[in-house]
C-alpha cells in the first residue's frame, strides 16, 4: 500500500506511516458489503461486460490466488477516492493473507478512477503501470460512457500482466 500522505510503502497491517499519517477509519461510515470480485453498486458495468470481468478476474484468482476487484460506487464522500480505495482494500482484507490482489474503484459522483495495489503485488506491479493503465486504458473509455468496456480492456491488460511476470 502506499501512504496517501507521502506515498511511502507500507504494509496494510500497520496502523500509520512512519510520516506521521494515522489510519484512524473508525470515524467513517462502512463501506458497503464486497458482493465478489466485481462489484457494480451503480449498475453501470452492464450484462455483457459483468460476465466478462467476472471470468478475467476469477480465472487469474484460480490461477495465482491474485485478486483483481472492480468496485463501482456512487461517491466515496467523506473521503477523497485515493483514501477510500486504500480504506476499501483494509476494510475487505483483500489479497488474503500475503494481500495479493489490486483494487479498481470507480467514484461515479467524484468522477475518478483509482487503483490500489497490495503489499504482496508492489513489487510485480507498480503504481507507474496501474496509471499508465488508467490513463490509456480506462479513462478514454470513461469519457465516451464506456464504463464496462473500459474496466474490461484495463483488467484484460492487467491480467495479461501479472500473468507475463508469474511466468
Amino acid at each position: 500500500m502506499k501512504c496517501p500522505k507521502c506515498k511511502a510503502s507500507i504494509p496494510e497491517w500497520k496502523k500509520g506511516c512512519v510520516c506521521g499519517f494515522k489510519f484512524d477509519f473508525r470515524k467513517y461510515p462502512l463501506p458497503p458489503k464486497q458482493i465478489g470480485l466485481v462489484n457494480d453498486y451503480e449498475a453501470v458495468i452492464g450484462g455483457e461486460y459483468m460476465g466478462k470481468l467476472i471470468k478475467l478476474s476469477s480465472d487469474l484468482e484460480r490461477r495465482s490466488g491474485i485478486e483483481i476487484i472492480v468496485t463501482v460506487i456512487g461517491t466515496t464522500k467523506p473521503m477523497p477516492p485515493e483514501n477510500y480505495a486504500f480504506y476499501l482494500f483494509n476494510r475487505w482484507g483483500l489479497g488474503k493473507k500475503k494481500h495479493e490482489a489490486i483494487l479498481i474503484l470507480v467514484s461515479m459522483f467524484e468522477r475518478r478512477v483509482e487503483t490500489e495495489i497490495g503489499y504482496g503485488l508492489e513489487d510485480r506491479i507498480s503504481e507507474e503501470f496501474t496509471e499508465k493503465l488508467l490513463d490509456e486504458t480506462i479513462v478514454p473509455f470513461f469519457k465516451q460512457s464506456k464504463y464496462g468496456e473500459g474496466l474490461y480492456e484495463g483488467v484484460k491488460k492487467l491480467t495479461e500482466e501479472i500473468s507475463k511476470r508469474l511466468a
